[in-house]
């Protein structure tokens, strides 16, 4: 691993050590194999963190998207962990410049917005009931504001060019281009005007997990739009 990732991933890991801590997790950092759960004790695994609370444990992994995927490891203890009932993996990516690749100024917003709709993602899973009575509407909110973010640049990307007012402006645009479905935007309408009636004290509702779980798979489609885009971009510089 080189310098300049090293350096990135575990300023990353701290920071994620500090947001669970903050939200009244038991954070193991660098946990020994002792300290693994039984299900992952075989593997030839080690992740950065481990948070554990009484109703929710979670594996959490930085990981740049290139380490994925020669990573079997991880894959294996993905799959392990998504058998239990009580465990969750945080995968966090980063994805740090490329040396001798050109810098596009999108790339580093693209690597921090990321990040930032993962860590949304990991709070809108917590399924108790009680997070879902008392905080699915912020977990709405966080999605919501990522995802904006997340459609902002897809657009620009489309289009140096491209202002909008308004995230139904978004939504819309989003429509013409062929980026979501007509199915999605009306879900995205529905969802915004529950996001502006939250904004505005007038929701009392609770926010669905399977609603939650349909934005997040949304912006992980943009985001993977995006990728390919960047790296368009980036081999088009490159040639130049």
């Amino acid at each position: 691993m080189d310098k300049d990732r090293s350096n990135r991933e575990s300023n990353k890991v701290r920071n994620i050590a500090q947001e669970y801590e903050e939200r009244g997790f038991l954070v193991l950092r660098e946990p020994s194999p002792e300290s693994l759960p039984l299900f992952l004790r075989g593997l030839d695994y080690h992740p950065d963190l481990i948070a554990k609370s009484e109703s929710k444990n979670f594996i959490i992994e930085v990981k740049s998207t290139g380490a994925i995927k020669d990573s079997t490891s991880l894959i294996k203890a993905a799959e392990l962990i998504n058998e239990q009932p009580d465990w969750e993996l945080d995968l966090v990516l980063t994805n740090p410049r490329i040396k001798d690749k050109p810098i596009i100024e999108e790339q580093i917003d693209f690597d921090e917005l990321q990040a930032d709709f993962n860590r949304a993602i990991s709070l809108s899973n917590m399924q108790s009931q009680q997070y879902q009575e008392n905080y699915s509407d912020a977990a709405l909110l966080l999605l919501w504001a990522y995802l904006e973010s997340l459609m902002r640049l897809i657009l620009k990307l489309e289009d140096t060019s491209y202002k909008s007012r308004s995230a139904g402006a978004l939504v819309r645009d989003l429509t013409i281009q062929g980026i979501i479905s007509r199915r999605q935007n009306q879900f995205l309408e529905r969802m915004l005007k529950i996001r502006n009636e939250i904004a505005h004290g007038r929701y009392g509702g609770i926010i669905s997990y399977d609603d939650l779980g349909k934005i997040s798979s949304i912006g992980i489609s943009m985001i993977e739009e995006i990728s390919k885009q960047l790296d368009s971009r980036i081999t088009d510089l490159e040639n130049e």
